[in-house]
């Protein structure tokens, strides 16, 4: 896929996150997040694309180093990292909407079962006719 990301990219960390061998403890994790989404009502395929987008996001964390150190463990943290986690995926990877709306929602769940809660909007769910969240923000009229 020229120019974007393929569902693909995400698999086992892709090329967004994490090398096999190299998970940093998210092998253990992610088990326990498979068992949790396994008992929800999601689909099978939802619950392989929600660990497939954890895991991108874990890996993206990681690599992001000290300018997140919250980001598993407060909402504050948790909202700034996700906001800015979409925020890449969108402008330096092309995401298409679909693509940023399924990772919000995998971000979503895995929160929730790391008992965080939802994020707070994490750059919220983007409009199909955007190219991006800039593009959206920038078509936005301004108030006040």
């Amino acid at each position: 896929m020229t120019g974007g990301v393929a569902a693909a990219d995400f698999r086992d960390g892709g090329v967004f996150g994490e090398q096999p061998g190299s998970d940093g403890g998210w092998a253990e994790e992610k088990e326990l997040f498979r068992r949790w989404l396994a008992a929800s009502m999601l689909a099978s395929a939802s619950q392989t694309t929600y660990l497939e987008r954890a895991g991108a996001y874990l890996g993206w964390l990681k690599a992001a180093g000290a300018e997140n150190l919250d980001a598993l463990s407060s909402q504050t943290g948790r909202d700034r990292a996700v906001a800015a986690y979409l925020t890449h995926l969108d402008v330096e990877r092309g995401l298409a909407s679909s693509t940023h709306n399924v990772s919000l929602a995998a971000l979503d769940s895995y929160y929730t079962w790391r008992g965080v809660g939802e994020t707070a909007g994490g750059g919220g769910k983007r409009d199909p006719g955007c190219a991006s969240d800039v593009d959206c923000l920038a078509a936005q009229p301004v108030s006040g």
